[in-house]
């Protein structure tokens, strides 16, 4: 793996950062939230204790009969409604409580719904007005055929007509045509008409519909509705021969002193010993618009961010009681039984926290409960900022550290590349540090890459030191030993002319024969200094290379005669006009084929060949006999290197041919190399010639 990617992937360690970052986001918002409940819940107990307190006793209707029973709940709603039989100005039927009852093709539903107004009266010439409630009940009847009151006939009611009863009295409500209703009531033998009930009777396509208003003290908080036919046919939902039912609304006192805790955010609601709302107080505005105005309603992505990365744990959905007027969850039960609570709820968006408080009187009964309402807008706001904040800024930051990261790695990778590179040209291609000025540069660097390219110029310095001193031992060792070895083989011939014993006559041939074997050493040295020099003062020539290997095949074969057979391989036809020296290519021809005839078999062969490549000509020595070791064929062209059996003790040999051959090579900027044949019969050398001519010759070409 590249050193840029190594860096890289290393660089993904900083998205370390933001991932901590996230998880004391978590445990701040945990905290938050903490807080958050925990001053509610205060907050909660608070406004129990001043509602507690004896002055506001006589607003819960703990103190009478209706606290313990369960009835009809009519929500309080703002604004005026028109009186018409439609319910194009009431609520949805989804927004609140709908009591239904029956099946097709006989059934109804209803609903009711509190209004609270101001009644005008005038005294002593004065307009006055008084706060009034009303109740608003709007009726669906399917039934498909409709019969209409008669009135030429006997009793309270006849034809389709409703029966509302209230805490003391059954009032039925009919019409004899669609328009306005008429409440009829039996007053002891006489059936009196009531006109504090108002209401308009209208057709639709399935039946009908009937809107009605009443004045809410005109009830006695009583309610009761039933629903019957033409045919007598009844629909209840509460018994009509019992008494009716509660009727569960907010109470006008309690919600006025609600009202003195208001505060921006914060929703209030005041539940009966059976859960029943008493009062509400709600306000629209976030209790962060002062703030952070931003934070008013959360906006769907970042309520998404919000739920998906910063909420650890599901949580059950919020349940919108105040619009039923019943609620049954754990944190009422608990306060209901006498303990303060809070619990976190998941709402549309956003989260939000309930907290109850019991309300006790001076004397510790429990009349109720406290329940307060808010939603973390403000601290998801906040929270989700610095999410953004925090994704943004360590990505950034990672991007740049990335990029520093990368673009680090790349100059260091240059750098790297470089050092490679130049320390790859400081050698030639035989593997031998090249001049002075060819070395690896040093660099000024102060850096380990500095101190690696110092440490590998100075090394190559000395390799390049050695290399030359080895290049001339072998003419140093020439000069310096040929004197006395001349002095030794003058004094042994001298000693040859004594008289001596079969003994001493021994030692005395034998140190004659290896003086000759020096003098035959320190020649082959000798040869290989004038080789050198001889190159170096060589001049190139035009010659036909074609007519040279034929002239020197025939010399070969001739010569050789005794131990293999010369044969002569030219693919190219036609002659061969190259551009070199003649008898320096001559004599590497020499030492390649006596090296051949010193390995190839009794009547083996020896294959003269010459063929074309793409940059030039190769000239090959093939041989019969034994394969080359491993790992020795890049050094056989090295000085003082040879892989003759050792017991050959005639005949020295120090591997000064094939180094001869090497430097010839050298001179006509050509490469020699050695390597086993592919059918492991024996050795290839072969010298690879390139296309060298005079600036005024065309290129290599066969004429």
């Amino acid at each position: 793996m590249k050193l840029s990617r190594q860096l890289f992937l290393l660089s993904l360690l900083t998205l370390v950062i933001p991932w901590a970052g996230y998880q004391h986001l978590q445990e701040m918002d945990q905290l938050l939230r903490d807080g958050q409940s925990r001053a509610l819940l205060a907050q909660a107990k608070a406004v129990a204790t001043v509602l507690g307190k004896d002055k506001n006793l006589e607003l819960f209707p703990a103190h009478n009969a209706l606290s313990g029973e369960a009835g009809f709940f009519a929500p309080l709603q703002k604004g005026q409604t028109v009186l018409d039989g439609y319910g194009g100005d009431w609520p949805s039927w989804r927004s609140g409580p709908v009591y239904q009852v029956g099946e097709a093709p006989f059934r109804a539903r209803w609903r009711l719904m509190l209004q609270r107004a101001e009644q005008e009266t005038f005294a002593n010439r004065k307009r006055l007005r008084s706060p009034h409630n009303r109740i608003f009940v709007f009726v669906e009847v399917q039934k498909p055929e409709l019969g209409y009151y008669h009135p030429g006939k006997n009793g309270l009611a006849n034809g389709d007509h409703l029966i509302l009863q209230s805490a003391s009295t059954s009032f039925a409500l009919s019409t004899s045509s669609p328009g306005k209703v008429i409440a009829r009531f039996q007053n002891g033998e006489k059936i009196s008409t009531e006109h504090r009930i108002q209401g308009w009777w209208r057709e639709n396509s399935n039946g009908y519909q009937v809107e009605l208003q009443m004045p809410l003290s005109f009830l006695s908080g009583r309610f009761n509705l039933s629903v019957v036919s033409d045919t007598g046919e009844t629909l209840n939902l509460w018994p009509s021969d019992s008494q009716a039912p509660r009727l569960v609304q907010q109470l006008e006192g309690l919600d006025e002193e609600l009202s003195h805790f208001q505060q921006e955010g914060l929703r209030l609601s005041l539940s009966g010993t059976q859960g029943e709302l008493l009062a509400d107080l709600h306000s629209d505005v976030a209790n962060s618009a002062r703030y952070f105005p931003e934070a008013n309603k959360l906006h769907p992505f970042k309520a998404w961010i919000y739920q998906r990365l910063l909420q650890s744990q599901q949580l059950e959905v919020i349940e919108e009681w105040q619009n039923i007027g019943w609620y049954f969850g754990d944190e009422l039960s608990q306060a209901l039984a006498g303990s303060a609570s809070e619990r976190w709820y998941q709402g549309s968006g956003q989260l939000k926290v309930r907290a109850s408080a019991p309300i006790r009187s001076p004397n510790g009964q429990v009349l109720g409960a406290v329940i307060a309402e808010q939603s973390n807008d403000t601290q998801a706001a906040l929270l989700n900022s610095a999410l953004l904040n925090l994704l943004l800024y360590s990505s950034l930051g990672s991007l740049l550290l990335g990029a520093a990261l990368l673009a680090y790695a790349s100059w260091l990778g240059w750098r790297i590349k470089k050092l490679s590179q130049a320390a790859e040209q400081a050698l030639d291609e035989y593997g031998r540090p090249k001049p002075e000025q060819g070395l690896l540069p040093a660099s000024d660097a102060k850096d380990e890459l500095g101190d690696l390219s110092r440490n590998y110029h100075q090394l190559l310095r000395r390799l390049r030191a050695y290399s030359d001193y080895l290049g001339s031992l072998s003419s140093k060792l020439s000069h310096e030993l040929r004197t006395p070895l001349a002095v030794v083989k003058t004094s042994l011939d001298n000693l040859q002319q004594c008289e001596l014993n079969q003994e001493q006559q021994s030692y005395s041939q034998r140190a004659l024969q290896g003086s000759e074997r020096l003098s035959a050493i320190l020649n082959a040295m000798g040869a290989a200094s004038q080789v050198e020099a001889a190159i170096a003062s060589a001049e190139k020539e035009h010659f036909a290379l074609d007519q040279l290997l034929k002239d020197l095949s025939l010399a070969y074969g001739d010569t050789f005669a005794k131990q293999c057979h010369i044969k002569l391989d030219l693919s190219i036809e036609g002659q061969i006009s190259y551009w070199g020296a003649p008898e320096l290519l001559a004599q590497a021809l020499d030492k390649l084929v006596e090296n051949a005839v010193d390995f190839c078999p009794q009547a083996g062969t020896i294959t003269l060949s010459l063929a074309a490549h793409d940059r030039g000509l190769t000239l090959s020595v093939d041989n019969d006999g034994p394969l080359l070791p491993d790992l020795v064929s890049e050094q056989l062209f090295d000085s003082l290197v040879s892989v003759r059996d050792k017991s050959d003790s005639e005949r020295p040999h120090l591997g000064l041919g094939l180094r001869i051959v090497q430097l010839i090579a050298e001179f006509h900027h050509a490469n020699v190399k050695a390597q086993n044949r592919a059918d492991l019969g024996g050795v290839v050398f072969s010298l690879e010639l390139p296309n060298r001519r005079r600036p005024d010759e065309p290129p290599l070409s066969t004429k």
